[in-house]
């Protein structure tokens, strides 16, 4: 079964054929570039933004980390955690520089 369109809906053109005239060819290219330019536009915008994402990531993996670690004191006083995870090596609960915190 053939499906007919209305004539109103097909462009003729001189020689009485139906079809698309050069100038409605090309504006359709030229809608069709400015969508594709602004793709690509968004290409950088979404490299930064995934690399933020996974910087994000590892610092809530690496506070988790350290959140884990300070909780195996939980049985030990508030001053024993600070000396183990503060900036001054020689306070180490252990012996200088050998807490967890140690860089």
């Amino acid at each position: 079964m053939a499906v007919r369109l209305p004539k109103e809906v097909l462009s003729m053109g001189s020689n009485g054929r139906a079809g698309f005239t050069l100038i409605e060819v090309m504006i359709a290219a030229v809608v069709l570039s400015v969508a594709v330019l602004a793709l690509m536009a968004l290409i950088p915008t979404v490299t930064q933004l995934t690399e933020t994402t996974e910087e994000g990531n590892l610092a809530l993996n690496a506070s988790l980390q350290v959140s884990e670690a300070i909780r195996q004191y939980a049985d030990q006083s508030f001053s024993y955690v600070w000396r183990a995870y503060n900036n001054t090596p020689s306070d180490d609960p252990n012996g200088a520089g050998t807490a967890p915190g140690a860089v």
